[in-house]
């Protein structure tokens, strides 16, 4: 299965990853930011190949937990070749402002990332495209569901129960559509 963590900047998909992985260590993370440290180097062909090698590993790990923001061509192209396998979908919910804080507060270090200074507009339009249902609209054959980046663990049990430990799925109930539910 892959479970793939969309979010705003700074909404807190790095944490959600890192917190479903050691409650199912079989499940390699694969985080956008730690490719951008390996492979980028702040310039577009540097995020292109940190793009592409996270797509790449997420094609070669059965079971893994892929972190991004949700749009443009490296999301595309993660459904395209992920469509043979079980997904579930978390976006992760943190008000615009909190994620503006947290940018402040932490900045984004070491990562190369090749938008530098453009953050508040990145988190502003991120912001607006989550509201949309741009995600849950393009996922629509998978379960989505919606998180707070804000206090995350009275959720964690219930996310738990749709992330088999090992084989397929073992959630309770229908296999269905779930966009706009809140866990």
């Amino acid at each position: 299965m892959i479970v793939f963590v969309f979010g705003n900047i700074h909404s807190g998909k790095t944490t959600l990853v890192n917190d479903i992985c050691a409650r199912r260590p079989k499940y390699v993370p694969l985080v956008l930011d730690e490719y951008r440290g390996r492979y980028g180097d702040g310039t577009m062909d540097g995020e292109t190949e940190a793009q592409k090698r996270l797509l790449d590993d997420m094609c070669r790990h059965k079971d893994c937990v892929v972190e991004m923001s949700g749009f443009g061509h490296n999301t595309e192209e993660a459904f395209l070749r992920s469509s043979d396998r079980e997904r579930l979908v978390v976006i992760v919910e943190c008000p615009k402002a909190e994620c503006l804080r947290r940018v402040k507060e932490h900045g984004m270090p070491g990562v190369p990332f090749p938008y530098e200074g453009a953050y508040d507009d990145m988190i502003e339009s991120f912001d607006g495209r989550m509201k949309s249902g741009h995600i849950e609209r393009m996922w629509s054959s998978d379960i989505v569901l919606r998180m707070s980046g804000t206090d995350p663990g009275p959720c964690m049990d219930s996310l738990m129960e749709y992330i088999p430990r090992r084989g397929r799925m073992y959630h309770r109930g229908p296999r269905k559509r779930m966009w706009g539910l809140t866990v």
